[in-house]
């Protein structure tokens, strides 16, 4: 029987209007201030960790712990998961890079076990945004964008799903849900896949939140 885990991605967009509030210095917290020969550094839960990257918004992979697949060699190996991170951020229908951007920074509290990285876009906009592979959800993870605009911007953000090219039988859905008392609506992005030996079966949810 095929052993069947999700992965959950909860997307919180803040337009910031004040100033971002700055943070007290702590020796839980490891900063850089140059990209230059970057090794990313990852968070966990104890059931996946996440493996932010230098460009903007950039995860490199999702790894699911405990579970293992045969690879290519013959032998047992560990899973990579659907990576449901993939965001994208245009701003006046620019879409934001590296080469886009100053004032790079990045954070890792190792005390929270969050990953925040923050720029400028010079004359558009600050941006700070911080991943969490949440403890309280093992299987999920958070992020949150503040956006403080410098001038009047045209803001557009997209998410994508990244399935590794190892996974077979890919269904992909969209379904629209009831929140709230209000009679709300959300749109929940969803994917399914097999492992290359149909071991496990990986379901992947993707929840914005404004």
């Amino acid at each position: 029987m095929n052993k069947r885990f999700g992965i959950t991605l909860f997307l919180v967009l803040f337009l910031a209007v004040n100033s971002f509030a700055q943070s007290q210095k702590s020796l839980w917290t490891i900063e850089a201030k140059n990209p230059d020969n970057y090794v990313g550094a990852p968070i966990a839960s104890g059931k996946i960790g996440i493996v932010p990257w230098k460009e903007p918004f950039s995860v490199q992979h999702v790894m699911l712990n405990h579970v293992f697949d045969i690879g290519d060699a013959g032998v047992n190996q560990a899973l990579q998961g659907i990576n449901p991170f993939h965001l994208e951020l245009f701003l006046n229908k620019q879409k934001i890079e590296m080469s886009s951007i100053k004032q790079w920074k990045q954070s890792l509290d190792l005390k929270k076990a969050t990953h925040t990285t923050s720029f400028i876009i010079p004359g558009k906009a600050e941006v700070r945004y911080t991943i969490t592979a949440l403890r309280n959800l093992p299987y999920s993870g958070l992020i949150e964008v503040e956006v403080k605009a410098l001038d009047q911007i045209q803001m557009q953000c997209f998410n994508q799903m990244d399935i590794p090219n190892s996974y077979i039988d890919v269904k992909k859905r969209l379904v629209e849900a009831n929140v709230g008392l209000d009679g709300g609506k959300e749109m929940i992005l969803q994917a399914e896949a097999l492992s290359a030996q149909k071991a496990h079966k990986v379901v992947y949810n993707s929840v914005s939140y404004n």
